[in-house]
């Protein structure tokens, strides 16, 4: 038996050799650096090193022994140590914690605090490529305090800015050697999966580890037949002396795989799909894969373990990828869906595939010259009885224009959805409840929401990694007016707008308005300083008013910005930037003459163009509003209002899209398209959309509004740790704020509610004064149980009052639920605000708040599907869940964890 333990090591050991090389192979000078060089700086903590903590951090790696070569490519490739003329090995040891490890090592520190370092995902496998992300597992003991592994995230994240100036996309994740044994997860976020996956993580560390340093994996020793006894089984080989217990990372076995974390993992794939698709429709496939076995489901990590024990070095080395692609393309053939399979080959080919047509030709099969990969992927393609015009499609992918991509993303898109629906028809048939936490599942729902769900003026983004450069050399715009044969709106097309260039050519996109399309052209790259802007049959004015709006977008609205962060999309939406672009459409002031004006209007300087007065005529000067904005979620929106009330549509439409604990827009830009008066009136504008944004949000008043009392805010608390909203005090009142407007021959009142902002059109001026006055009254008393918001409450509930805190988190196209628990109270009390803000109430609630929160979500996901025969799109606009603490006459929102 211990033959065959150390025959089975050594085959280990070969295979991860196999895969470093691999790794290395043909990719770039600075990839290989930082690759070979890692595991040297986090078992090293030396000044001239990246990643150097002055005040200490943990530092050493199990039985990591650095040879003369690890540190001659340290100094070879280091500038800040080559610029130190007396630096050598010797004076390299003398002054690191080396000589330190090295003295106090009794059996090469296998208690060193770094147990181990392992790269995982598509690193040395068929699917890596030069653009390829560096995924790293710095697995750490568990008994490092809170303040170490602080110190260790930080030098994580200074190797990773490192990394970054060499343009090598290095994330470092630090994992606890109990992680898995004991099912902890971490914070979800852009990399980190958070609680949505378990075992279905460590497979995939499982099959495509490559240990960069520190202890081997004791799980690839286990045999596969004793993976159920696992624990067991590992007892008995140290208890035997077979193995020695500290010469071993071990996360545990696999274990049977809970039906549970399939609907989690699913939505994690979309999640990352998002910026990843060709990777997401392959792992989408290969969870359905999984799903249609079980519950006798053959990870493909068993699979890899299993060739190992038996000496099958099959598929190019144990390619986890070529593993993959089988077991995907087995699953479909069985199916006879040869559509998806067609498609799972494409994106197979396109996300490893980085080799110019020539360079695939079957002439150079045979070529000494040609990698493993190439070799590898010209064999797949022939398998697959590609022909060369296939080939050369997909090799020209650089080169794909707007059709081909929009094609190739409804494609993919139909592909994950098709993918994401029988998971949850899976799920239904199992009767089972998502393993994911309320806030994962929140957040994971809130991303694909924001990236998927095709709402009215809503900006959708169709390139996602598919095509570098979507720029168009001609695009022209044609509006088509009422009455004709084609339907009101705007069309776009990718040509010149002549005869020969527009026979037989399709509308890329439609929009009822113009403003829309230059936006999803700005953000899609279609219009950049190359392109040729035609507007058909339009006098030139026209033509100038919508490059200087395109303009306008460009300086206001960045392409290039973060991810929304978990904790953003957790929250509603709030409205980040936004830009008011007033007459873009409909310009009133092009009936205006110079002399008109200079005549009706003497005294500009001394009132407000807003109330402008044509020859004894109020009029309106603002004939249409387009507005542009980006939320927290980092969804893209336009709207468009015309007519005579466009400006006052827009504010209130505006407004309705902030609750009041929203922070301040950080931009807010107004555009004025104007014949005449157009700076004049863009800043009467932006004053009047300041002003009323001041008046709706707390953090505004908190800071400006000295009319509040000082009660009404619990300042002494501050700002909450989970949103940095303020702590409203429940025994007072936030009060009503009103403010006028007078916008042509009419007067409007803007009531400030918590629950949204009332606009209301006021007659006569006797009745403008009694409305505000009543207003502010019921305000000041609370007393809003008759509102009609409250009709749902029963008779003799008629005097329950939402509480103030929640009124205030209320925004509008949200499901949210707040759950109210006094403390020491067995009850709780539950206030549901649907997508309007009308409140539903149940009072002295018994029973299991989770079980509660995973029914309800179950629920949602299944009615919020929204398929139909036309459309792959589904609703992921699931409810938010939030705890209301209540500690004497304090109220504070919580996360729903």
């Amino acid at each position: 038996m211990h033959i065959y333990f150390e025959r089975l090591k050594q085959r280990i050991d070969a295979v991860n050799q196999l895969r470093i090389e691999r790794a290395l192979e043909g990719m770039p000078e600075s990839f290989r650096l930082v690759y070979q060089l890692i595991p040297l700086f986090i078992h090293f903590n030396h000044p001239a090193m990246p990643g150097y903590l002055q005040h200490g951090v943990p530092s050493g790696v199990a039985g990591f022994m650095p040879n003369d070569d690890d540190i001659t490519r340290l100094l070879e490739h280091v500038d800040s140590l080559l610029n130190d003329p007396e630096f050598s090995l010797q004076t390299f040891c003398e002054s690191s914690e080396y000589i330190n490890l090295v003295s106090s090592r009794a059996s090469a520190d296998l208690q060193a605090p770094i147990i181990g370092i392992y790269s995982m995902g598509s690193t040395s496998f068929l699917g890596q490529n030069s653009f390829s992300d560096l995924d790293i597992w710095i697995c750490h003991q568990s008994w490092l305090s809170e303040h170490e592994i602080e110190q260790l995230a930080h030098k994580c994240s200074l190797l990773e800015s490192w990394a970054n100036t060499l343009n090598i996309k290095l994330t470092l994740f630090l994992v606890d050697e109990n992680r898995f044994r004991h099912k902890q997860s971490g914070s979800l976020d852009e990399e980190d999966c958070g609680t949505s996956q378990h075992y279905l993580l460590l497979d995939e560390f499982y099959r495509s580890a490559v240990r960069l340093a520190g202890k081997r994996l004791l799980w690839y020793l286990i045999p596969t037949e004793e993976e159920e006894h696992y624990d067991e089984y590992v007892t008995y080989l140290y208890s035997q002396g077979i193995l020695a217990p500290n010469e071993w990372l071990d996360f545990g076995g696999m274990g049977a795989l809970s039906a549970k974390e399939y609907f989690g993992a699913s939505l994690w794939q979309l999640y990352k799909s998002i910026d990843s698709p060709y990777k997401a429709v392959i792992k989408s496939l290969l969870l359905e894969a999984y799903f249609a076995d079980y519950p006798n489901t053959t990870l493909l990590a068993m699979e890899i373990k299993s060739h190992l024990h038996k000496g099958e070095i099959i598929s190019s080395g144990l390619d986890a990828y070529v593993i993959m692609l089988r077991k995907i393309s087995q699953y479909l053939v069985r199916r006879n869906d040869y559509k998806r399979l067609s498609l799972v080959r494409r994106c197979f080919y396109l996300k490893i595939n980085e080799i110019a047509s020539s360079e695939v030709s079957l002439i150079e099969q045979g070529s000494p010259k040609t990698s493993w990969r190439k070799r590898h992927i010209m064999q797949l393609v022939q398998s697959w009885g590609w022909g060369e015009e296939e080939i050369l499609f997909l090799d020209n992918r650089s080169n794909w224009k707007i059709e081909q991509v929009k094609e190739a993303y409804d494609e993919i898109l139909h592909a994950v959805m098709e993918s994401f629906r029988n998971l949850i028809r899976f799920a239904r048939q199992q009767d089972i409840s998502v393993s994911a936490s309320p806030k994962d599942i929140s957040i994971l729902t809130r991303k694909l929401y924001a990236a998927y769900e095709q709402l009215p003026g809503k900006i959708t983004l169709i390139n996602p990694q598919i095509s570098p450069n979507l720029a168009e050399r001609h695009l022209t715009f044609i509006p088509v007016s009422k009455g004709k044969v084609n339907r009101t709106g705007w069309y776009l097309f990718n040509r010149a707008p002549t005869p020969f260039q527009m026979l037989g050519s399709r509308t890329i996109e439609y929009s009822l308005y113009i403003s829309k399309l230059v936006v999803w052209s700005y953000f899609n790259g279609l219009w950049d300083e190359s392109t040729h802007i035609h507007i058909f049959n339009a006098p030139k004015r026209q033509r100038q008013k919508i490059t200087q709006f395109y303009e306008d977008i460009k300086r206001t609205l960045s392409k290039n910005i973060a991810p929304a962060s978990p904790s953003a999309l957790y929250g509603p939406a709030e409205i980040r930037e936004i830009m008011i672009c007033l007459n873009l459409e409909d310009d009133p002031t092009h009936l205006l003459s110079d002399d008109q004006l200079l005549e009706s209007y003497p005294n500009k300087s001394q009132r407000s163009m807003l109330a402008f007065d044509y020859y004894g005529k109020p009029i309106a000067l603002v004939g249409s509003v387009d507005v542009v904005f980006r939320n927290s979620w980092d969804e893209i929106r336009t709207l468009n209002f015309t007519g005579e009330n466009s400006l006052i549509e827009s504010l209130e439409s505006i407004l309705a899209k902030m609750h009041q604990y929203a922070l301040t827009p950080r931009v807010l830009k107004v555009f004025c398209y104007s014949q005449h008066y157009a700076s004049v009136i863009a800043q009467e504008v932006e004053t009047l959309f300041n002003e009323a944004i001041h008046l709706r949000l707390i953090h505004s008043i908190k800071k400006h509004a000295t009319s509040i009392k000082a009660s009404s805010i619990d300042t002494t608390q501050g700002y909450d740790s989970f949103s940095g909203r303020p702590i409203l005090n429940s025994q007072s009142d936030m009060k009503a704020g009103v403010k006028l407007i007078v916008w042509a021959e009419h007067t409007y009142g803007l009531f400030f509610e918590r629950r949204g902002v009332m606009i209301r059109k006021l007659e006569r001026s006797q009745e403008s004064f009694k409305y505000i006055t009543e207003h502010k009254l019921s305000m000041l008393t609370g007393n809003r149980h008759n509102n009609a918001h409250y009709s749902k409450i029963s008779d003799l509930d008629a005097k329950v009052v939402v509480p103030p805190i929640i009124e205030s988190y209320a925004c509008e196209g949200i499901i949210q639920f707040f759950f109210e628990t006094e403390e020491g109270s067995q009850h709780f009390n539950t206030y549901i605000l649907d997508e309007r803000n009308e409140v539903d109430i149940f009072l002295n609630c018994e029973g299991s708040q989770e079980d509660l929160v995973k029914d309800v979500s179950r629920f949602y996901s299944a009615s919020h599907e929204r398929f139909t025969s036309s459309s792959h799109i589904m609703s992921f606009n699931l409810p938010q869940f939030y705890r209301v603490k209540v500690q004497g006459s304090t109220q504070t929102i919580l996360p729903y964890d």
